[in-house]
């Protein structure tokens, strides 16, 4: 029975289904529930991420020179000389509260992977064949943003820098939800088709700023979008990309009627 509904659950829920459960169902299915019981505490955890980032006081500000829990007007000294910036007029959270608020809902993150990975690695990965329940790539990619959120963390407490990187952890952990991950995977079946046709552009810009180039060498007038192969090859990319291409052509044409059949 705990099979059949742990089967039907992922059925009405995932879109891959294992072909066989662990032996030892009740002890997964118990670490399951924690680990589902993880990500509903993630998924809130991204949320205040993502309203922190907004709120946090901004590391070029230099509010932490001064002091990490206090101070949180509408204005920052964004240079060494202390030249006074005018910020958005939100109330912005210390640095010092920052990192305290960042680091609680960096540990309801690293709760998730670390269930999750307990779950894979404890009960589906000795099985044969090896099921992939949870995707041991993801769960360690997360593992690592996290260890790189917190080292900075660590740096700018200690260091009190005017720059940090915890936007890149932050990404992170968005390019892992599930509908960025299948955007990723559309993306990627498309990169073939894009490069063949980005290849054809390219390839017929050059060939055409060539012919330019050597179609109007020696002409002292009329040309003068053409006199060498970089001008032309720009006037060309424009041409090709955007609607400016009358305005490329115009002049060449004008002087030179018969352009025409090598503008067509």
């Amino acid at each position: 029975i705990q099979e059949a509904a742990w089967r039907l659950e992922d059925t009405l829920e995932r879109t891959a289904v294992c072909s066989r459960y662990p032996d030892s169902i009740i002890e997964a299915r118990q670490a399951y529930f924690q680990a589902a019981t993880a990500e509903v505490l993630y998924k809130r955890a991204l949320v205040g991420m993502l309203v922190l980032s907004i709120f946090e006081m901004p590391a070029w500000c230099g509010q932490q020179d001064v002091s990490m829990f206090s101070g949180t007007g509408g204005r920052c000294a964004s240079t060494d000389r202390g030249d006074e910036v005018m910020l958005s007029g939100l109330w912005y959270i210390p640095p010092g509260w920052g990192i305290v608020v960042e680091c609680i809902l960096m540990g309801a993150l690293a709760k998730k992977f670390i269930r999750q990975q307990r779950l894979q690695v404890v009960f589906f990965e000795p099985m044969t064949p090896r099921q992939e329940y949870y995707k041991l790539s993801h769960i360690r990619f997360g593992l690592a943003m996290l260890l790189l959120e917190l080292a900075d963390c660590v740096f700018f407490v200690l260091f009190k820098p005017r720059f940090r990187l915890a936007f890149l952890a932050r990404t992170g952990y968005l390019c892992l939800l599930p509908a960025v991950v299948n955007l990723a995977k559309l993306v990627y079946s498309c990169l073939w088709e894009f490069f063949s046709i980005a290849s054809f552009l390219i390839g017929a810009i050059l060939l055409f700023a060539w012919i330019a180039v050597m179609i109007f060498d020696g002409v002292d007038t009329g040309a003068e979008e053409f006199r060498t192969f970089p001008k032309a090859l720009n006037s060309m990319f424009v041409a090709g990309v955007s609607e400016d291409f009358v305005a490329v052509f115009l002049q060449s044409y004008t002087t030179y009627r018969w352009v025409g059949l090598l503008w067509l």
